[in-house]
């Protein structure tokens, strides 16, 4: 009852931001150059990452675009980074700051409140080898419980293809990024998307934290202190990719599936096990989820997209044809809106993006 309380409430609070938008689901961005791999929502502005349509090697850069005001339908404002190669995926802090990060193992704070905009190419442990094929697939951020400074910060990924090369990296306000050590027994495989949550408002930091990767594995990080960090491989009985991870307070969804869809989810208590709510056999492979305080959308391959709501998956209809992979979705609990981004994601380079968006 309280969560339909804080929706309902948070949709009237929004509903401003979808007067004069038609129910239902439009199809905002088609064939842009590059494909949009990531899409995400904080006070109110819209940032969408997505890949160079010149791979690395000719003069466009990285895609990164950002909306203030998500009730216009054409006036997404394209930020140059400078920077070559794919962004595979953006997590803003608020309004105006965002970590993106993508090829070159290169991690980046987006800072929109200064003109020209702000690009910090941070350091990592891929710093110094320049290797386009190291890829950051995930970051997750959060700041400061006093809102004061980025508090923590965690990036993962792996070689291009996502197959070998798997690397956890965690900063701490200033520091640098710091290597955390994966489970020897799962060195091989790579780490696709991390995500987390504070267990409450006056926690120091992030102390929920999941990631997921090829083969069906799923880590927890135990501890937030540098060094400390750890991470604890829970097993999901899985030998095949899961995509993306999504964590609250609820506990954590992950898709995936190569071929066949898999959903599979847990909930908060230690020792949880993992449970496979994938709806049928016939689900194509799911590539995004993401949940608000209602309801989830998880989007894959083929331009599928379902509802997900206490454990159940309905398909969406789009009313228009939709051909290309959906790579990651938003649900955004403050305006009401829902968004879906993919484009062109087997083969190199990744191109013919696509945004939609589903208002009330």
């Amino acid at each position: 009852m309280r969560r339909g309380l804080v929706l309902l409430l948070s949709l009237v609070a929004g509903c401003d931001q979808c007067a004069g938008l038609p129910s239902g689901w439009a199809l905002l961005r088609d064939n842009e150059p590059g494909a949009l791999l990531s899409v995400r929502v904080q006070d109110g502005v819209v940032w969408i990452s997505g890949g160079d349509p010149d791979g690395v090697d000719g003069p466009a850069t990285g895609t990164l675009l950002v909306d203030d005001d998500p009730s216009d339908d054409v006036d997404f404002e394209a930020i140059d980074t400078g920077l070559q190669g794919d962004l595979w995926w953006v997590h803003p802090v608020s309004g105006t700051v965002a970590f993106v990060g993508g090829s070159f193992g290169r991690v980046v704070r987006v800072d929109r409140s200064t003109s020209p905009v702000q690009i910090d190419v941070l350091t990592t442990p891929a710093t110094d080898a320049n290797d386009p094929d190291i890829v950051v697939f995930g970051v997750y951020a959060t700041i400061a419980a006093d809102g004061s400074d980025e508090h923590d910060v965690w990036a993962v990924g792996g070689r291009t293809g996502g197959s070998v090369g798997g690397f956890a990296w965690h900063k701490r306000g200033d520091a640098a990024f710091v290597d955390v050590a994966i489970p020897s027994a799962v060195e091989g495989y790579a780490l696709w998307k991390v995500d987390g949550r504070r267990r409450g408002p006056d926690a120091d930091g992030v102390d929920d934290v999941w990631m997921v990767g090829t083969n069906g594995q799923t880590f927890h990080v135990e501890g937030v202190d540098g060094a400390d960090n750890q991470l604890v491989a829970v097993p999901t009985g899985l030998n095949t990719s899961l995509f993306t991870v999504d964590v609250n307070d609820d506990g954590a969804v992950a898709v995936g599936g190569l071929g066949r869809g898999l959903v599979v989810s847990r909930g908060t208590d230690a020792g949880t096990p993992w449970q496979d709510i994938t709806p049928g056999d016939t689900t194509p492979s799911l590539l995004g989820v993401h949940r608000g305080l209602d309801e989830g959308l998880v989007v894959g391959s083929a331009g599928a997209a379902f509802r997900l709501r206490d454990g159940v998956m309905t398909p969406e209809v789009f009313g228009f044809p939709m051909f290309q992979s959906l790579h990651s979705a938003f649900v955004d609990d403050d305006s009401g809106l829902a968004w879906a981004v993919g484009g062109q994601l087997t083969s190199i380079p990744l191109r013919s993006g696509v945004l939609l968006r589903r208002a009330p």
